[in-house]
Parts: C-alpha cells; sequence; structure tokens
C-alpha cells in the first residue's frame, strides 16, 4: 500500500509539473517592415540595354501593398489560432492534455490518435490510455520511424453490432475473444500491474465475451490502398492504407492519406536507439 502511494505521488508530481497550468496557444507571423519602403527615393527608370526603360518604382504604392499583405497574414494567424482553440474544446479541453502527461509519467510514453470526423466536420484526438495495445511497425533500428501504427483492443458484443453490425452479411457474425485477452491467447498486460506483483492488487478481469478491434494505419508488404480497397501489388509499388478490423471482419478500409488517422508517440523521456521512453516510475 506505501509502494502503490509513492508512486502515484511521483506520476502526481510529474504530471503536475508539465500541465499543471495548462498552456496558451499563440499565432504569430512575419510583419513586413513599411517604415523602410515609407522613407525610400523613388530610384531613376532604368532598363536593359536596348529595351524601353521600366516605370518607376512608387514607395508609397509598395507600401500599401505591404499593409495589405501584413492585414491578410494577421487574419490568417487569428484563423489558425480560433481553429487550434476550437480543437482543444472539442476534445476535451486540458483535461485531455493532462491524461496524456499523466500516462506518459506513469508508462514512459503518450500515445495520441487524431482523425478526422466527417460527420460532425470536426477534427478528433484522444489519448490511447492503454498504452500497452499501442503496436508499432519501426522502420529501422533507431527507432524514430514507423511503417505501421497498429491500435488493439476490446469492445462489448452489444457495441460491436450496434456499431458495425450493418456491414455483415446475412449469417456472418463477429468472433469474439475473453475479456483482457484482445489477441486470444496473447494477453496485453499492463507493465503497470507487473511492478512487484506481490503488492499489486488481484487481476479484476472477467470471463466476459468482448469482439477484439484492430485499427491498423499504414505499409504493408506487397499491399497497397487504392480508391478504398486494399489490392495486391508488387513490391516496391505499396502504398499507405488505413483498415478497420471488428472481430475478424473488415468493417472500414480508407486509402486517401489526408483521412488515415494519424499517430503520435510522445515519450516522455527520450533515449538514444531506444523504442520506447522512461517512465518516471523508479525501477527500484
Amino acid at each position: 500500500w506505501t509502494l502503490f502511494n509513492f508512486l502515484r505521488r511521483v506520476v502526481d508530481i510529474h504530471t503536475s509539473q508539465l500541465m499543471g497550468r495548462g498552456f496558451q496557444i499563440y499565432s504569430n507571423y512575419n510583419k513586413e517592415d513599411t517604415t523602410q519602403l515609407e522613407n525610400q527615393e523613388q530610384p531613376e527608370p532604368q532598363g536593359p540595354e536596348g529595351t524601353e526603360p521600366q516605370g518607376p518604382t512608387d514607395p508609397e504604392a509598395a507600401s500599401k501593398l505591404a499593409d495589405q499583405k501584413n492585414k491578410l497574414k494577421q487574419v490568417n494567424a487569428d484563423t489558425r489560432k480560433r481553429l487550434i482553440d476550437a480543437m482543444i474544446r472539442d476534445n476535451g479541453g486540458m483535461a485531455t492534455f493532462k491524461r496524456g502527461a499523466q500516462t506518459g509519467s506513469a508508462y514512459g510514453d503518450t500515445v495520441i490518435k487524431m482523425w478526422a470526423d466527417w460527420d460532425e466536420k470536426k477534427i478528433r484526438y484522444s489519448v490511447i490510455e492503454s498504452i500497452q495495445n499501442y503496436f508499432a511497425g519501426w522502420s529501422s533500428s533507431d527507432f524514430r520511424e514507423r511503417d505501421w501504427d497498429a491500435y488493439v483492443y476490446q469492445i462489448s458484443e452489444a457495441q460491436a453490432y450496434k456499431l458495425y453490425g450493418d456491414k455483415l452479411k446475412d449469417g456472418e457474425m463477429f468472433a469474439v475473444t475473453t475479456e483482457g485477452f484482445p489477441l486470444g491467447d496473447g494477453m496485453t498486460n499492463d507493465p503497470l500491474n507487473t511492478i512487484n506483483s506481490a503488492s499489486t492488487p488481484e487481476d479484476t478481469r472477467t470471463k466476459r465475451k468482448m469482439v477484439t478491434v484492430i485499427d491498423w494505419t499504414g505499409i504493408l508488404m506487397t499491399w497497397a490502398g487504392e480508391k478504398d480497397n486494399v489490392v495486391e501489388v508488387s513490391r516496391g509499388k505499396e502504398k499507405p492504407f488505413n483498415v478497420l478490423i471488428v472481430g475478424n471482419h473488415i468493417v472500414q478500409t480508407i486509402t486517401n492519406p489526408d483521412r488515415m488517422p494519424t499517430y503520435y508517440l510522445i515519450h516522455n523521456q527520450e533515449e538514444p536507439r531506444r523504442a520506447w521512453g522512461k517512465s518516471d516510475i523508479p525501477d527500484e
């Protein structure tokens, strides 16, 4: 009990230090200096040899043009800030980032999934709190680039048929798995439950039947996404795609890169040539 409280206190301290006051969004721009244009002397008309001289440069006209550019830049900057403020507000405000900071402090990494909600016409993002259910397909041994991202989780049978039942053909059913075992016998353990297991609570999972969901995005060898479908191609011609697999059935395919979900992996403490970040919880 003392150990559990101590570890929680470590996470709370680091979360408070990072997100205790939240953060502010600023959108700026590089303003064009019009003072030099206003004080600039009008140059003599000049032209290449054998051509007519060019018209004179009017400093006043150039200054007005720079003012118009500055106004446009300011409007764009203000619009960017309003859009980002709206995104934060629509996705739970600062509480979402605080959960991300807490997850990163405890596990060593924060994973944020971002996607476009075309029905609501909004940008959505969420923190993956069960980070042990996130899988990365690393491109190389430096662990900085990824070929694909996958998020594996479970939903109830009722939710599966409510959300995706219309994607099934007559007579088809979603495959089920035991709660806590989304990949069948390959259980995805929560790392925090394995720290000093003698002092942690007993596993509270039930034997309830659930439906496994696999949200996969990226490049797969000899496969490519084309026109909302996945086709087999020769090596070197692969294209990224996103598939949503529910209970062993593909219920959604996205091949437009602009509409695919994006996963942001943020290390709490980054270490050279290490796939995952370091937790704030001490090893001993």
